[in-house]
């Protein structure tokens, strides 16, 4: 064995260290006694941490908001991932036992005691609360009576008190609700828009013609037809003037639009201006760094 104090090795049945003279307590000659090389491998403290992450976050956190937004019962994942959070507390109980029992037989434990010790306590946390959720969501197995307010079944037809006719409103998850929210609000400006045909913005036709002339005259491969006329300074010049007068359009278009909103609450295609806008800026950032670096 090896004193505690001065660290040297001494005969087994020593009392006193002969070295420093220190005397030892039964406690320190047991902990100076050398454990055994175990030959078995302690796993299940490993198995238990395994079964509560599972638990956690595959029932708890991923199939739980999953059948909450989907309006499925909840009670499902958790009553599943209660019965691995007690399975990952047999396995941490296991582990510190099997340990125990290996080192009161001269072996050294080869469990993990900080991962028992998160399967036991941790697994216990998240098992009362999951418990707890599970009777909550009991509770709702009983309804009230809309006419006298008692308490009847779940399942009741007609009130037991007063006979009152059992009317159910089917509850909507949130994604049920932002849809029909959304459905309703396009359906809403469709008919908006469907009432205000008549009305015209003159200038997205004008710009996007223009912007498509600049884009042409910029990008034709106009080598092919004669060389030098795609460089050429009136070519540069047709450019910027055609994006110039798109610009120009553009810039009224979304006047008008803005105008027919506030009047209406539709803007006319929305999707057509901002795709002109972009291209005739596109092309007027071309159209004049090709003019000044003639």
């Amino acid at each position: 064995m090896v004193c505690p104090y001065c660290h040297k090795e001494i005969p087994e049945d020593s009392i006193y260290c002969y070295h420093c003279g220190k005397e030892l307590s039964n406690k320190q000659k047991h902990s100076s006694i050398k454990l055994k090389k175990n030959p078995h491998e302690n796993s299940f403290a490993k198995l238990g941490l395994l079964l509560f992450f599972i638990a956690l976050f595959g029932f708890d956190f991923i199939l739980g908001t999953i059948f909450k937004t989907v309006g499925i019962n909840i009670k499902i994942p958790y009553m599943i991932s209660t019965v691995l959070y007690v399975g990952a507390i047999i396995c941490g109980a296991l582990s510190l036992n099997l340990d125990k029992k290996d080192e009161q037989k001269g072996y050294q434990p080869t469990g993990n005691k900080n991962y028992a010790y998160i399967s036991v306590f941790a697994s216990m946390f998240v098992t009362l609360a999951n418990i707890a959720t599970i009777l909550v969501k009991w509770r709702y197995k009983f309804m009230y009576c809309r006419k006298c307010g008692m308490k009847i079944s779940d399942s009741s037809k007609f009130c037991d008190h007063c006979g009152t006719e059992v009317v159910k409103v089917k509850q909507k998850s949130y994604s049920e609700k932002y849809n029909e929210k959304k459905s309703k609000e396009k359906s809403h400006k469709v008919n908006k828009l469907q009432k205000h045909l008549d009305i015209k913005n003159p200038y997205i036709s004008a710009a996007l013609f223009a912007s498509v002339v600049a884009f042409i005259l910029a990008f034709f491969p106009w080598n092919y037809i004669s060389k030098g006329i795609g460089t050429s300074l009136p070519m540069r010049i047709a450019v910027v003037c055609f994006e110039l007068l798109a610009d120009y359009h553009v810039t009224k278009a979304k006047q008008v639009n803005n105008l027919i909103y506030s009047k209406h609450g539709v803007r006319l295609k929305e999707n057509v201006v901002s795709l002109t806008n972009f291209l005739s800026i596109f092309i007027t950032v071309i159209g004049l760094f090709a003019l000044f670096t003639y």
